[in-house]
């Protein structure tokens, strides 16, 4: 199936390091619908964005300057189908290009194909029937990061929606101490509880233990009430009796500091949309709220839910 994507793979020959800004454009003018275009750098193969450069070419005063040979710093790393590897590596690979919604190199070993675009990606999503598997979270079977999008995008904008960012404070050390296998659990239960209480409302799985959820309907209170104290109640579970009494666990920090950690909790960062919003600036407003929900969350020893009152920027 995967050795039909050389159908919609485009023959672009990289960009040859060092290379002009001039040399970059005229490049992009002759493949339209690529967001990014291969360069072959000392580094092997990686990718320029069309993005990135257009600060450069607001600073271009004059030809010479366009002319001027770009650094190696502006270049991205580029996502790579492989035609010979094996079916998994391949789809995760696809899910990546989808979550990032961005073109990817086609390769067959150390072969060079070509480009496929995003759209063509999703062409060949649709016409190989694989487009929804794709989009939902192996492990949860919840909406990815594409569905997420899309889900915010095409909301009616007519009405109000709260979303909701749900991250699990001191999961690493959980997962550390007990294994991915018992981590996975608490993530498939996590899952389990928002579909349960958030019935007609979307919820998606951002990645690892990370959820959002889209409440349609009225006042988040009650439901993020109910989410979050249902948790501290039944995360006990998922602990040995020693260490669900006593409140804690000893496991290593990031640093391989061996360090005591309160059971999980969720943290959980709310903002209000109405109307026309950039769903990069929500994002945007939620990452960093999700600190302080994080902060709240482990100075009062339970899960908890902060909102963010500031106004979200429209889209002009």
């Amino acid at each position: 199936m995967f050795r039909d994507l050389t159908k919609y793979a485009v023959e672009i020959p990289p960009v040859e390091f060092p290379a002009s800004i001039a040399r970059v454009l005229s490049r992009f003018f002759e493949y339209p619908g690529f967001e990014l275009l291969p360069v072959r750098c000392n580094e092997g193969v990686k990718a320029i964005l069309f993005n990135d450069c257009i600060p450069l070419i607001i600073g271009c005063r004059n030809g010479q300057s366009c002319r001027t040979p770009l650094t190696e710093a502006i270049l991205k790393g580029i996502i790579r189908l492989d035609l010979k590897s094996s079916g998994h590596e391949a789809m995760d690979n696809l899910k990546r290009a989808l979550d990032n919604e961005c073109s990817a190199m086609v390769v067959m070993g150390d072969l060079y194909i070509g480009m496929v675009s995003f759209r063509h990606i999703i062409a060949f999503l649709k016409d190989h029937e694989v487009k929804e598997a794709i989009m939902t979270s192996p492990l949860t079977g919840l909406p990815g990061n594409y569905s997420i999008r899309k889900e915010f995008v095409l909301r009616d904008k007519e009405k109000p929606v709260h979303v909701c960012y749900f991250d699990l404070n001191d999961f690493k050390a959980y997962n550390d101490k007990y294994g991915i296998g018992k981590g996975d659990e608490v993530i498939k239960y996590v899952s389990v509880l928002l579909k349960e209480l958030c019935p007609g409302d979307f919820v998606g799985h951002v990645g690892g233990d990370d959820f959002v959820v889209f409440i349609k309907n009225g006042e988040p209170e009650n439901k993020l009430s109910r989410i979050t104290n249902r948790f501290d109640r039944e995360v006990r579970a998922f602990y040995n009796e020693m260490d669900a009494a006593q409140g804690y666990i000893t496991s290593t920090d990031r640093h391989g500091k061996v360090c005591i950690f309160p059971l999980m909790k969720l943290a959980v960062a709310v903002k209000l949309v109405a109307g026309e919003a950039g769903f990069e600036d929500v994002t945007r407003s939620l990452a960093s709220l999700k600190k302080l929900a994080k902060e709240q969350s482990r100075s009062k020893g339970e899960s908890c839910y902060v909102f963010d009152r500031r106004e979200t920027p429209c889209v002009a």
